[in-house]
């Protein structure tokens, strides 16, 4: 294959590949190829049932529209330096560029036999990412150690083939010769190559400098040595200092006895009228995670006089809730539905930033609360954008790097459908409501991801997991994320609007940030009822309505007629590709899995074939090489087709060889040597394109011409 019809092929097939994967259309795909396969194969029988071919067309071409908008948001955000965190449309990038520098590794190596600028490419890209990022230098080491590697055999593999075609002996243990200079070499540049940036000059005066600053004052070691510890500085400890690490919240409840389970914690009397019913009464929020369970970033606690308000802003769609909370005990923590507007007595709250509370306390076991609940639907969430606050985006789209890879790619797949950052949410929370809810399971294991372990080995949990696995994955998805606790709603009566509160409800769940909404609860924990925002999910439509679609509406999937007909000759182009690419690796392991005896009489075989298929006659008493000529004559004497010439024009001294190769293995005392079969097999792969390309103009041309010639027959 020559290198300008190698490009687009490979970009094509890079393109695939990585909407297949990446994109999670590969189901999608190979249902649409299935069902052209039918569609050609009945319409050769006069059946034309295009249903089952219309709708699989119909999810891919959604897909496909869901993964161009996500990828174009992420070029334009990254055109006009807005950052946005988009792990598909990276992943969409990053796969792709994989794909083609893995393409020209293995042409430069295959084709070119050029072992520096096989992986020069990939070298660079590797040396400026763990440059700039400062990880993943071992990935670094492993390529430029195989770099090195093919320079050496390489040269060495092409020097054995001359050797064995010119009839020269060599040893056979040259190999391992040379593997044993040259591997120890090779670790040992590479890895002083890696390790000399460690021992600059500059660092070592940076290290010299923070040592001697980190050196303790004289008093400091005199009271060190005789065991003499400094006072510290007094300081009030709060109940929100205690709770600011629980770890895993409600850890304590597993395992716990009736007894406590059904121990009264409160209750709540509100002015709540039908349709605005609390869910959760809020205590603390966590954005920290350790891998272990979950902690709150430093805070600031403020004083508050009672019934003065935190804020006078009030978000979009949130109406007001007052709660007449009586406590059990004391503890301090305020509870209520929604965001805390203020408290009838004296109360403190802890602020990470200026519009990021953890949590609230007052000194009393009874309280009036004034809080802002959001009522907002699904619509409005999708159109909320991804517009995040700097101090959002700083912290809670952070992913730990001990969380492990697959965690990752699995909330990359369960995102890569969904439009939106609320579809991708829904996607999320939909999928961890499928798996089953636990009390009686033991704690992870020391060192363990919490969610690695929840979701790929115990596959069971209680709110604490979801709640983690739903918040890690939204993160890792590009969705600002926190867990909340505090408890569930509780037994409600109606006559006298109260809820009765227990330990059983004490309840983790997860909050997901919308520009212009804030935090907004979702309830990833199966058993639970899910929150109902009156639309549903928003996905690709399998038999999508362009009438009855409104292009303006949020979510909004349906095409125009050019667009679908352009997915139709994208798809049909692909299935064409993927088709003849699957029939040229069918040949090449056919050609290399066959005995060298039968190459060059496989090739001689296909060379008549081609005469043949060109329309050349009395050839069963002609000699190789006469057949050969005629071939060659018949192609050289169409002057009037350039592309045909064009084609053509590499192939005159591969037949002459294939000819020649026949006659000596035929008539001749000796066969192919491995390195002659192979030369030959690779002289036929980089032209069967070419021949199939050409046979097919000249039928079309001879087709051409005897449409003229019978129409001018019927003319006269």
């Amino acid at each position: 294959m020559q290198p300008l019809l190698a490009l687009p092929v490979i970009i094509l097939l890079a393109v695939l590949i990585v909407f297949a994967r990446v994109g999670q259309l590969g189901d999608e795909l190979i249902a649409f190829c299935i069902a052209l396969v039918k569609f050609v194969w009945r319409a050769q029988l006069g059946q034309f049932d295009t249903q089952a071919l219309t709708q699989t067309f119909a999810s891919l071409q959604n897909g496909a529209f869901v993964l161009a908008m996500r990828a174009a948001e992420w070029a334009r955000a990254l055109w006009h330096a807005q950052p946005l965190y988009e792990p598909v449309a990276s992943a969409l990038v990053w796969s792709f560029v994989v794909c083609v520098g893995a393409a020209w590794s293995a042409w430069q190596l295959r084709r070119s036999a050029r072992a520096f600028a096989a992986l020069l490419p990939l070298v660079i890209l590797l040396a400026l990412v763990s440059a700039y990022s400062g990880r993943d230098v071992w990935l670094l080491f492993v390529v430029m150690s195989a770099w090195f590697g093919l320079l050496v055999v390489v040269p060495f593999r092409a020097r054995m083939q001359r050797w064995e075609q010119e009839k020269i002996g060599y040893a056979d243990d040259l190999g391992f010769d040379l593997a044993m200079v040259t591997v120890p070499a090779i670790l040992i540049i590479v890895t002083l190559a890696l390790s000399m940036p460690a021992f600059s000059p500059r660092e070592i005066e940076r290290w010299a400098r923070e040592w001697n600053a980190s050196r303790p004052a004289t008093s400091q070691v005199i009271s060190n040595s005789f065991g003499i510890e400094h006072a510290p500085e007094p300081r009030t400890e709060t109940f929100l200092d205690i709770v600011s690490s629980p770890g895993m919240p409600r850890s304590h409840l597993v395992g716990a006895s009736p007894e406590l389970l059904n121990t009264w914690v409160m209750t709540i009397e509100t002015d709540a009228t039908d349709d605005l019913r609390a869910r959760y009464w809020l205590g603390t929020t966590y954005d920290e995670y350790t891998g272990q369970g979950w902690y709150s970033s430093g805070f600031k606690i403020q004083e508050y006089d009672g019934a003065e308000r935190v804020s006078d802003a009030v978000l979009p769609d949130a109406r007001v809730l007052h709660q007449t909370v009586r406590a059990e005990n004391v503890s301090g923590i305020v509870y209520a539905a929604g965001n805390l507007s203020s408290v009838d007595k004296d109360f403190q709250i802890a602020w990470r930033q200026p519009d990021d509370m953890f949590g609230a306390q007052v000194n009393a076991k009874a309280y009036r609360a004034e809080s802002f609940v959001q009522n907002v639907n699904a619509d409005a969430l999708r159109a909320a954008g991804q517009d995040y606050p700097a101090w959002i985006r700083s912290q809670y789209l952070f992913v730990p790097d001990s969380v492990p890879p697959r965690v990752i790619a699995l909330a990359r797949d369960l995102t890569a459908n969904a439009l939106t950052p609320y579809d991708r949410a829904v996607a999320l929370e939909a999928y961890l409501r499928t798996i089953p809810y636990a009390l009686d399971v033991s704690a992870p294991p020391a060192q363990r991801d919490v969610t690695d372990y929840f979701l790929f080995e115990l596959k069971r949990g209680y709110c604490d997991y979801y709640a983690t696995a739903m918040a890690i994955l939204a993160r890792a998805a590009g969705l600002p994320a926190r867990i909340a606790v505090g408890y569930a709603a509780g037994e409600y009566d109606e006559a006298t609007r109260t809820y009765r509160v227990v330990q059983a409800n004490a309840h983790s769940w997860t909050q997901i940030y919308f520009p212009n909404y804030g935090w907004i609860d979702f309830e990833p924990t199966r058993g639970r009822d899910p929150i109902a925002r009156n639309v549903p999910i928003t996905r690709a439509p399998v038999t999508p309505d362009v009438h009855a679609s409104n292009a303006n509406e949020p979510g909004a999937f349906a095409s125009s007629a050019p667009a679908a007909l352009w997915f139709w000759v994208l798809g049909i182009c692909a299935c064409v590709v993927l088709t003849g690419l699957g029939a040229l690796l069918a040949d090449s392991i056919y050609l290399r899995r066959a005995a060298r005896g039968n190459i060059a009489r496989v090739l001689y075989a296909r060379e008549v074939w081609c005469a043949q298929r060109a329309g050349l006659s009395q050839m069963r008493a002609a000699t190789p090489q006469e057949i050969n000529a005629q071939l060659q004559a018949h192609f050289a004497a169409q002057k009037n087709a350039r592309v045909l010439m064009w084609l053509w024009r590499p192939l005159p001294r591969a037949l002459d060889e294939w000819v020649a190769c026949y006659v000596e293995t035929t008539y001749g005392a000796h066969d192919l040597s491995a390195s002659q079969a192979a030369e030959e097999i690779r002289k036929w792969e980089a032209v069967r394109v070419r021949v199939g390309l050409a046979l097919w103009l000249n039928f079309a041309q001879r087709q051409f011409a005897r449409t003229r010639f019978a129409r001018g027959a019927v003319a006269r």
